[in-house]
Formats: structure tokens, C-alpha cells, sequence
């Protein structure tokens, strides 16, 4: 009987030390923002426009951090562009500090250019809706028009779907993402289970020599 209890506690312990783990969480954590001026000064480019794609340059996401391409139609520029069109990049999900932008959506946008040459842009720039941003305007004036023409395909509008529009993207994105730890989290229980049997083992060899 000694013995027995001795199994059933261990087997709890360990089962315990097994499926008790830590939770880390992580979120994007910004400091105060600058003034326009000085984000303007300190951004590669400015603009206004809408978003009219959005694709995951990783198809089998890994990270929030995973860079997402995002695509605009350019309504006025302040700096570093020329284009009606532009693509730049922004982490998958905002606890990287990816910028959630959504499909058809009017924005002014303060992006960086990286050491690639590559437009990336940030939760914690002074990116903001549109209709939001007549504090930022008044500062940064009227803007001009791009000169170089884009083209967004023949017979094809400027917009997209809510859901993008891509099958291979929103299939991958539709379905829920498994977690690594979600693994060890499986070859833990077959362990526990593998030790309660060789408890019963024991335990019955125990008895028959009695």
C-alpha cells in the first residue's frame, strides 16, 4: 500500500511539473510620440492614400512578426515618393507593432526605408486613418500629386475584397496557427501516460509477490 501511494503521488508531481508552464506574453510598447514635424523629418516617406492589397510574404507564419505586404493607392505625398502606387511592409500582428490596416481603408502613412531600401511601417509612427489625421495636415499642408503612373491591371479596379482575395493566402489564414509549444505540450501527456502504466506494472508484480 506504501508503495502504491508513493506511485499515485509521484505520477502527480509529475504530471504537474509537465502541464504547469509559464505563459509569456508579449505586446508592441511605444514610446511618446514626436511631433509631426520632427516624424516627417525622421520617416522616408509620407502619404496618403488606400490600402488595395495585402499579402504574407511567409506563407507558413512562424512569428507575429512576420512581414506583411501591403499595397496603396497614393492620393497625395509629402515625402520620398513619386508613385500612384506603392508597396511597403508592416508586421503580421500589432503585438510586433505591425499597423492593422484594413481593406479600403484611407490612411496617412509615415513609413521608413530599411537598409534593403524596402518601406516598412510601424505601430508606433504617427501612421493614422485619414479621417483622423486634420491635426497632421494642417501641419504638413497640401501635399502633392504622384506623377508616375501605376498599373493596377487591365480591366482591374484599384480595390479589393474584404478578405483580399487571394485563395492561397486566405486559406492558410482562415485556419487557426498551431503553436510549437503546442508539441512538447503532447509528447508530455504520452509521457504521464506512460508513467501511470509502468506504475500499474509495477504495482501489480508488487501484489503478486505478496
Amino acid at each position: 500500500m506504501r508503495l502504491y501511494k508513493i506511485l499515485l503521488i509521484g505520477g502527480f508531481v509529475l504530471s504537474t511539473i509537465l502541464f504547469v508552464q509559464p505563459i509569456t506574453s508579449y505586446a508592441c510598447s511605444c514610446v511618446q510620440p514626436p511631433p509631426v514635424t520632427k516624424e516627417v523629418e525622421r520617416s522616408s516617406a509620407v502619404f496618403s492614400g488606400k490600402m488595395i492589397e495585402r499579402k504574407d510574404s511567409i506563407k507558413e507564419h512562424t512569428s507575429s512578426g512576420d512581414p506583411v505586404e501591403i499595397t496603396f493607392e497614393i492620393y497625395k505625398t509629402w515625402k520620398g515618393i513619386t508613385e500612384t502606387k506603392v508597396t511597403f511592409y508592416t508586421a503580421r500582428s500589432s503585438a510586433s507593432c505591425g499597423y492593422p490596416f484594413e481593406a479600403n481603408q484611407e490612411y496617412l502613412v509615415y513609413a521608413t526605408e530599411d537598409n534593403q531600401g524596402k518601406l516598412s511601417v510601424n505601430l508606433c509612427s504617427l501612421t493614422k486613418e485619414l479621417s483622423l489625421a486634420s491635426d497632421d495636415l494642417a501641419i504638413l499642408g497640401e501635399g502633392k500629386d504622384p506623377t508616375t503612373e501605376e498599373d493596377f491591371g487591365e480591366g482591374k479596379d484599384p480595390t479589393i475584397e474584404e478578405d483580399f482575395g487571394n485563395s492561397d493566402n486566405d486559406s492558410a489564414d482562415s485556419q487557426p496557427l498551431t503553436s510549437w509549444s503546442d508539441v512538447p505540450v503532447l509528447w508530455f501527456g504520452l509521457a504521464v501516460i506512460g508513467f501511470i502504466g509502468v506504475c500499474s506494472y509495477l504495482l501489480g508484480k508488487f501484489r503478486a509477490r505478496q
